[in-house]
């Protein structure tokens, strides 16, 4: 049975018969280079964790907005999980009509906020493109909105301004747009994290994919104190640990390393997708720094993604039912490409 996420080689490795070890996982959106983590000072194990707001001053300084308006969450799929209950309560104190319980998600997308919105009870509307979410705001058919930007997998974009208007719209009628921001670092003229607190809107950041720290599951939801207070009750005790708040803290103030990240994931990714290209002709490829999604027939996906995976490389395969049919082909490091086109060499009809 396929995970609905990438990143399981536990379940590949019993369904190819390979050990873990043996894996390219190329499966995740994760940054192949981690950002070098120094000796961890005993303190740090020691200590029970501390809001002390160095992570949030940091993390403030880094998406340009005040600390008060960041609240350090354990990953951004928590947010993803939280945020729809919290906006249903404050949307029902509101909610005359059925329509107010709706929801815009995008069509193709990362499934967990779909999943999250209609376990708190909202009606799912999906879009498209810029112009149908649009539509949806000025008909008033939806109270919220959930854009991905970029989005994964289809790494579609929408300009700030445009998030902007319809966080300020819905805004008007009580409603909150929720901007997932994981994968924009290394676009940082995306962003909308400058702008919080802004009415209506909430931003989720990811330390994970960027910086390559997925273990230690740490990200971000920007937005007003109000909002933030809320979820914050909602929260167990030291739900961030220790380890993760000093490690964000370190790696969100390496501006330097930040600027290197940046100019090698776009380097790589080009040339990553040029070698897809070459090896996979036919098939139709859209980039994001941290990976290049193949657009094909769900038949062609399944036999690219059983041979890849007979030969011990991982991809994520989407299928109709999550709205898009074929791969995505995550980043590898240098070792993983060389190792890529060595299991190529050795089996290039696996790959035809």
């Amino acid at each position: 049975m396929l995970s609905r996420h990438g990143g399981n080689l536990v379940a590949a490795s019993a369904e190819f018969g390979i050990p873990k070890e043996r894996w390219i996982d190329l499966s995740t959106g994760i940054s192949p280079w981690v950002w070098p983590v120094s000796d961890i000072p005993d303190a740090v194990w020691q200590r029970l964790p501390c809001e002390d707001n160095d992570l949030e001053i940091a993390a403030g300084l880094a998406y340009g907005c005040e600390p008060s308006a960041v609240l350090a969450v354990p990953g951004s799929q928590y947010a993803i999980h939280k945020i729809p209950d919290i906006v249903s309560s404050l949307v029902s104190i509101s909610a005359s009509t059925n329509k107010e319980r709706a929801v815009a998600i995008p069509t193709v997308g990362y499934r967990e906020h779909k999943l999250s919105w209609e376990s708190a009870g909202f009606d799912i509307l999906t879009y498209s493109s810029e112009t149908q979410l649009l539509e949806m705001v000025n008909k008033e058919l939806i109270q919220c909105a959930v854009v991905i930007n970029p989005n994964n997998p289809t790494t579609q974009t929408m300009a700030p301004k445009t998030l902007l208007l319809i966080a300020s719209i819905l805004a008007a009628r009580q409603g909150f747009l929720i901007v997932d921001e994981a994968f924009v670092d290394v676009n940082p003229e995306l962003s909308v994290s400058h702008c919080c607190p802004a009415p209506g809107l909430i931003v989720l950041r990811s330390v994970g994919k960027f910086f390559g720290l997925a273990g230690i599951r740490l990200g971000f939801i920007l937005g007003d104190q109000g909002f933030l207070a809320r979820i914050k009750r909602s929260l167990p005790l030291w739900t961030v640990t220790t380890v993760s708040r000093w490690l964000g803290e370190q790696a969100l103030s390496d501006t330097d390393w930040q600027l290197r990240q940046r100019s090698r994931l776009r380097t790589q990714s080009e040339e990553w997708m040029e070698l897809i290209a070459i090896r996979y002709p036919d098939l139709s490829l859209q980039l994001n720094p941290l990976f290049v999604t193949a657009a094909c027939e769900p038949k062609e996906s399944l036999r690219i993604y059983q041979s890849l995976a007979k030969l011990g490389i991982l991809v994520r395969l989407f299928t109709l039912e999550e709205g898009f049919s074929g791969l995505r082909f995550g980043l590898p490091s240098e070792t993983e490409c060389q190792e890529f086109e060595k299991r190529f060499s050795e089996s290039p009809t696996a790959f035809a």
